[in-house]
């Protein structure tokens, strides 16, 4: 179709091969081919040009419309690729949704108001291209492999928090072992924990499957819970919560994404993201939080 539409707009199967790069053979052979495909002759031929047959003429048009139309979407594809506009879909633990991904989109959309963010909070893993996700916030650390590509964030750290209340009745333990022997919440009835380079194992009054569950309890005063600290962060500050341990392990979070080559919203958001989380690094909070003491 693009070379039958070079010959009519060249004029000659000469001119349309050097336009097109090709050899003038090459030309010819294959407007012979989609003639003989389609059962019709499209050109008249003489030595010195070549002139549209009826059906030819109609075929051209058809061609024309077509290959318009085709143009059009490649330019919206690039300049979609080019400027920030479309849709992000990000997908994220439901922990990070009030310390980091709601602030971004907050500070995001202001700056780039024709990017639409789709914000998908779980804690299940998903799969990247099968459920259209353009950007995935994982715990732990991930290698880029063949099907995607992935970039530490920031790494912080789990600590051992405690309500007041709690502490109040069971007092704040003055070693790592003392944590054995006091209620816990845990992710199973019988769980370890690395606490300031030991491994204690806890008996969990409560068993969660969410670390937001562990804070929670933790608020209500059931039991001590390691969780990572951008999630206790707020109610550290407010004094809901107090730090009991803090070296119970480092956690790094890593962001995914699908393509090698990332559109130009994807990797604004990107941009956006790596900013707001080196604030939730494991030196940056614990001078923040030092600050704020």
């Amino acid at each position: 179709m693009i070379v039958f539409a070079a010959v009519v707009r060249d004029g000659t199967f000469t001119a349309a091969a050097k336009n097109l790069g090709i050899t003038k053979q090459s030309i010819s052979h294959r407007i012979a081919r989609l003639e003989s495909r389609i059962g019709v002759e499209l050109l008249y031929r003489s030595t010195r040009m070549v002139r549209l047959t009826e059906a030819g003429a109609r075929y051209h048009d058809a061609c024309a419309s077509i290959l318009s139309q085709v143009e059009g979407i490649e330019r919206e594809m690039r300049r979609s690729q080019e400027g920030a506009t479309g849709t992000v879909r990000v997908t994220a633990p439901v922990g990070l949704s009030t310390p980091l991904i709601i602030p971004v989109a907050k500070a995001f959309q202001r700056i780039h108001p024709a990017v639409h963010l789709d914000l998908i909070f779980e804690e299940r893993l998903v799969d990247l291209v099968r459920d259209q996700i353009d950007l995935a916030i994982r715990a732990g650390s991930v290698r880029s492999t063949p099907s995607f590509t992935a970039r530490r964030l920031f790494k912080t750290v789990h600590v051992i928090v405690a309500s007041p209340e709690y502490i109040g009745i069971h007092g704040k333990p003055k070693h790592p072992g003392a944590v054995a022997d006091l209620p816990c919440v845990a992710g199973q009835r019988s769980e370890s924990w690395a606490l300031a380079g030991r491994t204690i194992v806890v008996s969990s009054a409560v068993v969660v499957n969410t670390h937001e569950a562990a804070r929670d309890a933790a608020l209500a005063g059931i039991g001590m819970a390691r969780i990572p600290l951008p999630i206790a962060l707020d109610d550290v500050r407010a004094g809901r919560l107090e730090i009991v341990f803090g070296d119970a392990g480092q956690i790094p979070f890593t962001a995914l994404w699908p393509a090698k080559r990332l559109p130009v919203r994807i990797r604004l958001f990107l941009e956006f993201l790596a900013d707001r989380a080196r604030e939730f690094s494991e030196e940056q909070l614990g001078s923040r939080l030092s600050t704020d003491d």
